[in-house]
């Protein structure tokens, strides 16, 4: 008989010891019996007989690579997470890895399809920085949108292919369009395949065969992508790196895009970070290996930004200059933070706003279906007709983009006008379908939230509105605020003019702030790095606790035993308190913000505290969290 440590797949709880007759590798799955039913969990090492009576396991003849398990046991601990939560991340191999096979199985079958790669020339400036890039780990191409990333994306991609090596293009799941797999059919052929949550399983299993056979040797994907079983991985290219979505929000708790740089630095791997707006982080960590590549709507001196007093609905000057606009035959995208009808509910007699009953925050409205919703948990409820709490009558306040689209198709009644934002997206195909129209003009307006800055590819668009920006400059206290708003303002101003001159307008009280920066992100990255100062990244590494209960005095109690623990292991602590949303889906939620010089220091004493809190019946993952290099403050 053999003992063996076994991670239940996706579990909080330490390896549990199982027997099992058969001789079990380590990453190999099996199944394991636990109280509630059958689990997956993966082998993790073999060990002595326990003194107590152990319960089999059976082979699932699934294996974890090598590498996918070094990747796993790097998350665990620096994200303080189980090695079950960890290696839940990774899709596993249907057949044993072994050495022999990794780097020249299936090469032959997509020889073809490699020598028929098809790319466009290079510019001059385009083949020196992939020269330059071609040898080195790691580095940061900070290319102005419209200034031709892609094409050194794809011209690299295609070496490491000759090579024999398999490569991925992580990008945000919005980005996946249909229009960028298209392009990465055309360049790559059959050899590639898309990877994000809304392909179906019977597809998934087929990219995993691929995979194993090496039919498919580029994955193009969202962050899930890097977790999948790769034969000769030896190349990653993080598209759009400043987008938060490579950053998980539930435990564990990582980051896409650190983990690409780690493998790069400890593997045999070459890893480049894109985006038209670097991330501070990325800027000041790779700035010795930054390639600037400029071009697209801020290379002609001749451009076109006009701001406007205004809040989040159109000026009359902004409704003329649209109609100007299409009477050109130009299109218009308009921008603006907030879905539905309406943000808010409020009541002038009691003062009061309609509030989620499960959350601490408000209600949107909406017309059509006469109802309220909460956009963190999704709950609904018919509107009211009156204040549930005084019976006075309510007002509806902060427009958002149901409520725009109704209005601007009531003034341009000729005009084709969608929108593009969560509620109106069911599917990609719907997505596709709109994008689809509006780069055919059959559609001459489109409005959207964040969503519609996501490196669509419009080809005559005219002019881009900006509406409500300052709200989102003023939303919380996070200290990234600056940083998000100007990478939206800027990626916004590259959907104008892709193809001819466009224009943007922007209806702000804060042209002040905006001014200096546009077409000058450089700058607003250094001034940037200077205002944050010693004690926030890029440098100092920060971690919050995120403390959850359903009880607002115990939640308050834990909260302030972290704060005496972390005083008491001499933590430098940046702020405490309840959350900007103090209470979501009926757990009330409070917050400490450590921070250090050191990454080894803060993890030695977050280890400290949550031994303490421990001992004192506070596991981890029931109200306790740890985020790392957070990114969410809400």
């Amino acid at each position: 008989m053999f003992f063996y440590k076994v991670a239940i797949l996706g579990r909080k709880s330490p390896p549990l010891i199982y027997c099992s007759e058969q001789s079990i590798q380590p990453l190999e799955l099996v199944s394991a019996p636990l109280k509630t039913g059958q689990s997956r969990g993966v082998v993790l090492e073999e060990t002595q007989k326990p003194i107590f009576n152990c319960k089999e396991i059976k082979p699932l003849r699934q294996y974890f690579t090598p590498l996918q398990g070094k990747l796993a046991y790097f998350i665990a601990p620096y994200y303080f997470s189980t090695l079950g939560e960890s290696f839940g991340l990774f899709t596993p191999l249907e057949v044993e890895y072994t050495e022999n096979n990794d780097g020249n199985m299936g090469l032959q079958s997509t020889d073809t399809f490699v020598s028929n790669i098809c790319l466009k020339n290079l510019s001059s400036i385009q083949a020196k920085f992939y020269t330059q890039i071609l040898p080195l780990k790691n580095a940061l191409l900070f290319g102005d949108t419209g200034s031709g990333k892609s094409e050194i994306y794809f011209h690299l991609i295609a070496h490491t292919l000759k090579h024999g090596g398999d490569a991925i293009l992580l990008m945000p799941e919005i980005s996946l369009t249909p229009q960028m797999e298209f392009r990465l059919r055309e360049s790559f052929g059959e050899i590639c395949a898309i990877w994000h949550s809304k392909i179906s399983k019977k597809k998934k299993q087929e990219i995993i065969r691929g995979l194993q056979d090496r039919t498919i040797r580029i994955i193009a994907g969202a962050r899930s992508a890097l977790f999948l079983p790769y034969k000769n991985l030896q190349r990653i290219i993080v598209d759009e790196e400043h987008d938060d979505a490579y950053k998980s929000q539930q435990t564990p708790f990582y980051n896409a895009k650190d983990l690409a740089l780690w493998l790069s630095a400890h593997y045999p791997i070459s890893t480049l970070l894109g985006s038209a707006t670097p991330s501070v982080s990325s800027y000041h960590k790779l700035h010795e290996r930054l390639f600037r590549l400029k071009g697209g709507y801020f290379k002609e001196s001749g451009k076109n930004v006009r701001f406007i007093i205004g809040g989040d609905e159109p000026k009359e000057e902004t409704l003329q200059k649209i109609q100007e606009t299409l009477d050109k035959n130009k299109q218009v995208i308009i921008f603006l933070p907030t879905r539905a009808n309406f943000k808010y509910i409020t009541c002038p007699e009691c003062a009061k706003t309609l509030q989620c009953d499960a959350c601490a925050i408000t209600m949107s409205y909406y017309e059509k279906e006469q109802k309220i919703c909460c956009h963190h948990c999704n709950s609904t409820a018919p509107a009211p007709k009156y204040c549930p709490y005084c019976k006075g009558d309510l007002i509806l306040r902060r427009i958002g983009t149901t409520e725009l689209c109704k209005r601007l198709k009531e003034i341009f009644k000729q005009t084709k006008i969608e929108r593009l934002d969560r509620d109106c997206i069911q599917s990609t195909n719907h997505l596709k379908q709109i994008l689809d129209d509006f780069n055919q003009q059959k559609i001459q307006i489109l409005i959207g939230t964040q969503m519609i800055s996501k490196g669509h590819d419009y080809h005559a668009v005219g002019l881009v509105v900006i509406l409500g920006i300052d709200y989102v400059l003023r939303a919380g206290s996070d200290y990234r605020s600056r940083e998000k708003v100007m990478a939206l303002t800027m990626q916004l101003c590259g959907r104008s003019g892709r193809k001819e001159r466009g224009e943007v307008w922007i209806q702000s009280a804060e042209s002040q702030f905006f001014m200096p920066y546009l077409g000058k992100y450089d700058i607003f990255l250094d001034d940037e790095i200077n205002l944050r100062g010693e004690d926030y990244p890029p440098l100092s590494k920060i971690a919050l606790f995120h403390i959850k209960h359903k009880n607002h005095h115990r939640a308050k109690e834990i909260m302030e035993f972290l704060l005496f623990l972390s005083k008491k292991e001499s933590c430098k602590i940046l702020s405490a308190g309840p959350c900007e949303i103090e209470k979501l889906q009926n757990y009330y939620r409070f917050f400490i913000l450590i921070t250090s010089k050191s990454a080894k220091t803060l993890h030695q004493q977050i280890s400290s505290i949550l031994a303490s809190a421990t001992k004192q019946g506070l596991e981890q993952g029931k109200w306790i969290n740890v985020d790392i290099d957070p990114l969410h403050f809400l």
